[in-house]
């Protein structure tokens, strides 16, 4: 957010959608994180946010702010917010994350609160005033150990962020570039990719903000804004990149339509983004398109060729089709088909995954975890993972099948049990060729989902 974008409007006419008077109901995330995080009672909640509201309007006047804006958290459930936790919350990480128009650092606490150490925290707004208020809402002053700066970051002459540069490889951009046109969203990105570490390959920019069916640039209120959609944002980035010696993907996702915005009517449209360095692979992990044109597939009619025609007849309930006979069952029910392994490593691993900051879901998935030790004693079955670990971004326990029998047996079994818990079903083979290149293709195009999909982290297949 910057002070020129609102020094033209005229609070009093637009008091109804800049500014709440009244607390609304809802945001019990926020009050939940100011509860567990910050210690606040209950009795107090209201009044400390309404006072902490105040000191915020007095130093400006943003509709975030009049509008209790600033106590939205992420979805903890949101793909890209568990992607990017899960890179954080890796004991060997390296990543460190930079909130860009931080306001009051909300996303950090949010993230900190959720087990990411916050030394690995930056965060920066154009407002210093507002950094030391967050540290009044959160009351955590010398405890949370990020680092907050000010300053401008379309002012060249504006040290405040240098201290930023070289140090960042995850940058958390809500409601910001929808604030410029596009020469200066070009020079807010060229600064941003100054922070990135030197030599990065998985940088992340990402969050959500205004885009549009129709890109343009138009006015609002006497400023010049230009909203995306997927292809404009995309050359802007390439635009970017071409600029500064490095390449860019953009995923997007447009999520609602929005009120009619002046200077772009009904084809607003709120919309998730994210930008990133291939060959990182956001966008086959959150939309799954990991079917390159690189793969080959067996033919199902092998062994077929020269088999006589079908018969066209349907059973008495005229609808299912009357199969020939054949000569003992399908070798399938003893043996996983080539190049499936059948050895040690098993078949199939089956990864069941359960939000480790949700307790719901932690207890269902440590009871899951006891029942099928119980029932199922006979299948290799891992500890409990607290934490994400590999390519796998959330916490887990694996179960791996070494039989088609167990495999009948256990998958329907699972169907019912799993409760409100994702499954991944992937099969190890034993087949020639890149490593690397075979499990993507079996954690990805080969693999099973039960439930919704989590996003892999599948950039460490890679590496070399």
């Amino acid at each position: 957010m910057t002070k020129e974008f609102f020094e033209s409007a005229d609070v009093p006419a637009e008091q109804t959608w800049m500014y709440e008077k009244e607390l609304p109901e809802g945001y019990e995330a926020s009050r939940a994180l100011l509860r567990d995080y910050s210690g606040i009672p209950a009795g107090e909640m209201d009044n400390h946010i309404r006072r902490i509201r105040d000191s915020l309007w007095k130093v400006f006047h943003y509709p975030c702010i009049g509008r209790w804006r600033f106590l939205l958290l992420a979805d903890p459930q949101d793909a890209l917010y568990q992607k990017v936790l899960g890179r954080l919350t890796q004991a060997d990480s390296g990543d460190t994350l930079l909130d860009l128009g931080t306001c009051v650092g909300q996303a950090l606490r949010q993230l900190a609160h959720d087990g990411v150490d916050s030394s690995r925290l930056y965060g920066a707004d154009v407002q210093r005033e507002f950094l030391d208020i967050g540290y009044d809402l959160f009351r955590d002053k010398g405890r949370f150990r990020g680092t907050l700066v000010a300053g401008d970051v379309l002012d060249p002459a504006d040290t405040g962020l240098s201290v930023l540069n070289g140090q960042i490889s995850i940058i958390w951009a809500n409601a910001f570039f929808h604030l410029f046109d596009w020469k200066q969203q070009v020079m807010a990105a060229e600064r941003i990719i100054k922070f990135l570490k030197p030599g990065l390959q998985d940088g992340l920019v990402f969050g959500r903000h205004l885009g549009t069916t129709e890109p343009k640039e138009s006015d609002n209120r006497g400023r010049r804004m230009y909203l995306h959609d997927q292809a404009s944002f995309q050359h802007l980035w390439d635009e970017v990149g071409a600029k500064t010696g490095t390449k860019w993907k953009v995923w997007w996702e447009h999520v609602a339509a929005v009120d009619s915005l002046p200077g772009f009517g009904d084809t607003a449209r709120m919309s998730r983004y994210a930008v990133y360095q291939p060959p990182h692979t956001l966008i086959s992990s959150l939309k799954m398109a990991t079917n390159p044109p690189r793969y080959t597939f067996v033919s199902p009619s092998e062994g077929c060729e020269n088999a006589p025609p079908l018969p066209s007849d349907l059973n008495e309930d005229g609808k299912s089709c009357r199969n020939p006979p054949r000569e003992g069952l399908s070798e399938a029910y003893e043996s996983f088909p080539a190049p499936l392994s059948n050895g040690r490593r098993g078949g199939f691993d089956i990864h069941i995954y359960h939000f480790q900051n949700n307790p719901d879901q932690v207890k269902h998935a440590k009871n899951l975890w006891e029942r099928i030790r119980r029932e199922f004693p006979e299948l290799r079955i891992y500890r409990f993972w607290e934490k994400p670990v590999g390519p796998h971004p959330v916490a887990m326990f694996e179960v791996n099948l070494f039989t088609p029998a167990q495999f009948g047996a256990f998958i329907p079994w699972l169907a019912i049990y799993r409760g409100p818990l994702s499954v991944l079903v992937h099969p190890n083979t034993d087949e020639e060729g890149n490593h690397n290149a075979i499990e993507l293709r079996n954690h990805t195009q080969r693999a099973i989902w039960m439930g919704e999909r989590i996003p892999l982290d599948t950039t460490l297949f890679y590496r070399d």
